[in-house]
């Protein structure tokens, strides 16, 4: 799937939940695999992978050297990924950067936040991880890409859960999740890939999708639907 073909859905998505659309709030940039693991460790992924390392930026930093001898990075460190990034983030990263102590890897962290910054157009941008393995690059840039991309739009529209408290990170998978599925029209298939799924954080995007799909129920007013959604934002 193309670039032009997600934003297309994306278009479609925002007409029939009555948000706001810019094809220019959608970019890309490719970053290396390990990279890619100091970025979700640094973006306080909630992915149990990192949390034994700390549940605060603080403790995040004062562990990293820990982290990068671990058996845990060992294990992700080639795996391929996406994730959504603003320059909010970014700012913030850069931040903590700073308190690093390892020198070299402070500069190699500073720099990579230098280069996203630099790459961000309208705050938002979506990142990949490099690979040269076809069926990986064809998972990224169909699934991933959307994945992340659905998040830039809400975030965009104001619709950001995990802005309210970082315990509702569950709401904002689960919204991007039930979008995914709405567009390819396969909302009746959240159970049984829920059921499949043996990673219990990445079987929690599907819980609360089946979540958004009952609050959605039969309902075709596209303004009447992000009224749900920001009623539900608001009674949290």
């Amino acid at each position: 799937m193309e670039p032009i073909v997600i934003k297309n859905k994306l278009r479609k998505i925002s007409k029939d939940f009555h948000l706001k659309y810019d094809p220019g709030w959608f970019n890309l940039m490719w970053v290396s695999k390990r990279h890619a693991r100091y970025l979700e460790y640094m973006g306080m992924c909630f992915d149990p992978i990192y949390t034994r390392f700390g549940k605060t930026e603080e403790d995040r930093i004062k562990n990293i050297d820990k982290f990068e001898t671990s058996k845990q990075f060992k294990k992700i460190k080639h795996e391929f990924s996406g994730q959504a990034i603003t320059k909010e983030e970014v700012v913030k990263g850069m931040k903590y950067c700073q308190k690093i102590k390892d020198s070299d890897l402070r500069k190699e962290l500073l720099d990579l936040y230098k280069n996203i910054k630099k790459k961000l157009k309208k705050n938002n941008l979506a990142l990949l991880t490099q690979t040269n393995n076809k069926g990986q690059k064809a998972v990224l840039l169909n699934s991933i890409l959307f994945h992340e991309w659905l998040h830039l739009l809400l975030i965009k529209n104001r619709i950001y859960f995990k802005s309210i408290s970082d315990k509702y990170w569950k709401y904002d998978e689960g919204l991007v999740t039930y979008f995914e599925y709405y567009s390819s029209k396969r909302l009746n298939y959240l159970e049984s890939i829920k059921n499949k799924i043996k990673y219990p954080s990445q079987r929690v995007y599907f819980i609360y999708a089946i979540k958004f799909r009952g609050l959605m129920k039969i309902e075709k007013n596209s303004q009447k639907r992000k009224k749900i959604i920001i009623d539900l934002m608001n009674s949290l």
